[in-house]
């Protein structure tokens, strides 16, 4: 039987994780963080585990809408501890594991308006004129910088 269901933490006040459909689900997924559909919105949720079968039927399982491979992922033992941490509170298990995120990284559409941010940097006339030997020699970074915009 194909492995493409994986199981779902996501920061909903239940004690349980939600299954859905990912046709190319690896083990090497676990602990990565996944867009689903849920309910009428979009939520981030991390994939905790990556099973053969579930208690859904088939036909009823959302698919994935996209998994953030792109970004660290979280590590097994980091899994661990957070699973450890929820049965030791009696908290489910989706947020606190989604609490240990930063807030960028628990938002559906943080990843692609990050990706599509592109700066310019452009030396200013004042900039120009500016003498190096002016900066304190602990201002290592400035000097840096203004040599490469030069």
């Amino acid at each position: 039987m194909s492995r493409n269901i994986i199981r779902v933490a996501l920061d909903v006040p239940v004690r349980t994780c939600f299954d859905y459909r990912l046709g190319d689900a690896t083990a090497a997924d676990v602990g990565c963080r996944v867009v689903v559909p849920f309910g009428k919105k979009l939520a981030v949720g991390v994939i905790v585990d990556v099973v053969a079968g579930s208690g859904v039927a088939p036909e009823r399982l959302k698919a994935v809408l996209r998994v953030l491979r792109d970004s660290p992922r979280l590590g097994l033992s980091d899994l661990a501890l957070v699973q450890f941490a929820s049965d030791y509170y009696h908290h489910p298990l989706g947020p606190a594991l989604l609490g240990t995120l930063p807030a960028r990284l628990r938002r559906p559409h943080a990843s692609t308006h990050a990706a599509r941010i592109v700066g310019r940097y452009q030396l200013t006339e004042t900039g120009a004129a500016f003498d190096l030997s002016r900066l304190s020699t602990r201002a290592h970074l400035k000097r840096h910088l203004l040599t490469l915009l030069r």
